[in-house]
C-alpha cells in the first residue's frame, strides 16, 4: 500500500486475497496497539477476465501466474494460489483495475475445478 505520506505499508496477503484489492483500491491504515488495521474505503473501477493458470516460472518470481487471451501475463498472491489449491491448467475468473496496466490480478473464482 503506498500512503498518502508517500510511504509504502505491507498488506497481509491474506487480507489482500480476501478482499480481492486491485491496484487503485483506497484503503484506510490505522494502528492498535502495534498492529496494523487495514479497512477497504473504495474500489478501483474492474473487470472480470477469464485467465489460465500457467507455469510461472521463466516469468519472474512465483511458481504460478496468470494469462489472458492476449497473452499478457498477471501476478497472483500466494495466499491466493493456496486458498482456491490452484493448479497449472486451471481456468480462473480473475479481476483487474479497468484501464490500467497492472502486473497482478486478484481471483474470483476458479471456473474448472
Amino acid at each position: 500500500m503506498l500512503g498518502e505520506d508517500g510511504k509504502r505499508y505491507p498488506v497481509f496477503g491474506n487480507y489482500a486475497s480476501k478482499t480481492m484489492l486491485v491496484q487503485g483500491d483506497k484503503l484506510r491504515l490505522t494502528m492498535d496497539d502495534g498492529e496494523f488495521i487495514y479497512k477497504q474505503l473504495e474500489k478501483a473501477d474492474r473487470q472480470r477476465v477469464i485467465m489460465q493458470v500457467i507455469n510461472g516460472h521463466g516469468y519472474g518470481t512465483g511458481k504460478i501466474k496468470l494469462i489472458n487471451e492476449k497473452g499478457k501475463i498477471y501476478g497472483v498472491l500466494p495466499a491466493t494460489i493456496n486458498f482456491f489449491k490452484l493448479e497449472v491448467g486451471d481456468e480462473v475468473v480473475a479481476v483487474i483495475p479497468r484501464g490500467s496496466d497492472t502486473y497482478f490480478a486478484a481471483i474470483e473464482a476458479v471456473t474448472n475445478k
